[in-house]
Formats: C-alpha cells, sequence, structure tokens
C-alpha cells in the first residue's frame, strides 16, 4: 500500500509539470543612449572615434547585406577641442569585400581625422565633443600624460625581480 501511495504521489507530480519551455517576452519601452569610444594618442598612430546607440537586449548589432541592424551613428558631428584648436573628424566607412560581416569597426563605420591634423601633445588638455542630430550632446575631457622616465637603475641595467621594488619612476 506504501508503495502505491508513493506512485501515485509521484504520477500526480509529473501530470501536473510541463516540461515545455514558456517564452517570455519584455519589452520595456525603451529610449536607446549614446555610446562613444575614442582613442588618441601621442603615437603615430591614427585616432579614431566610434559612435554607437545602445541596443535593446534582444536586438543583433551585426551589419550585413540582408539589413541587420547597425547601431552605428554616421551622421554625429565629432570635434576634438584642444589648447589652440579644433579638429573635426569625418565619418569614414570602408567597403566590405565580401557578403560576411566583420566584427572590425572600419567595416562598420567610425570618425577618423581624415587630414591628418590632429597631433596630441603630452600634458595637453583635450575634450571630446559628440553631437547627433537629435540634439544630443556628449563630452568627454582627458590629459594626456607626459610619458615616464625610469631613473632607477640606470637604462642599461639589468633589472632583477628582487631589486624591482627599488625602480623609480617619475
Amino acid at each position: 500500500m506504501q508503495i502505491f501511495n508513493i506512485c501515485l504521489v509521484i504520477f500526480i507530480l509529473i501530470s501536473g509539470c510541463s516540461f515545455e519551455g514558456k517564452t517570455e517576452i519584455f519589452n520595456p519601452d525603451y529610449n536607446p543612449k549614446i555610446s562613444v569610444f575614442g582613442v588618441i594618442s601621442t603615437d603615430e598612430n591614427q585616432e579614431f572615434v566610434i559612435v554607437e546607440r545602445t541596443l535593446r537586449l534582444n536586438e543583433d548589432d551585426d551589419t550585413d547585406v540582408y539589413g541587420a541592424v547597425n547601431p552605428i551613428i554616421d551622421d554625429a558631428v565629432v570635434q576634438i577641442i584642444g589648447n589652440q584648436d579644433t579638429v573635426h573628424f569625418n565619418f569614414y566607412k570602408k567597403e566590405m569585400d565580401s557578403l560576411y560581416s566583420s566584427d572590425n569597426y572600419l567595416y562598420k563605420g567610425m570618425y577618423l581625422d581624415i587630414n591628418n591634423e590632429f597631433h596630441a601633445q603630452a600634458g595637453w588638455t583635450y575634450t571630446l565633443q559628440v553631437k547627433i542630430p537629435d540634439g544630443r550632446t556628449v563630452t568627454g575631457t582627458t590629459t594626456v600624460p607626459y610619458f615616464p622616465t625610469i631613473t632607477n637603475p640606470n637604462t642599461n641595467d639589468i633589472l632583477y625581480k628582487q631589486t624591482i621594488k627599488e625602480t623609480t619612476v617619475n
């Protein structure tokens, strides 16, 4: 009798459970934000700025010939304001050579100093200003640090692990 009761409880539990997955769709009111990523450097590398809008949770950001969502904002006004001048960055998008999308932002599009007018200087303060057509503006300010110099040990000295704490950087 006890085995029958245990089997009956197990049967009731199993028959009451559904093993099918239930999909829940959650679409809150969503207002995309602006996301800006940029690199400036005192090296001879090319500076760039990427301006995107944020995506919904279920949006796909692949850019392809089939019309998938592209979060890149290509009509912003992007400029870097320095101590003495303002340099405008232009939107640049390299045409894709194949039908496949690329994770490389050069294919998706980025803002570049095409005329190579911007040259960051150590110790100077720069402001990146991005204005998109709907009126929103994003700004960020940074001061380019000076290059550190190692004063102890000398340049040609061998640095051993046990003496690394004695290294002085100015």
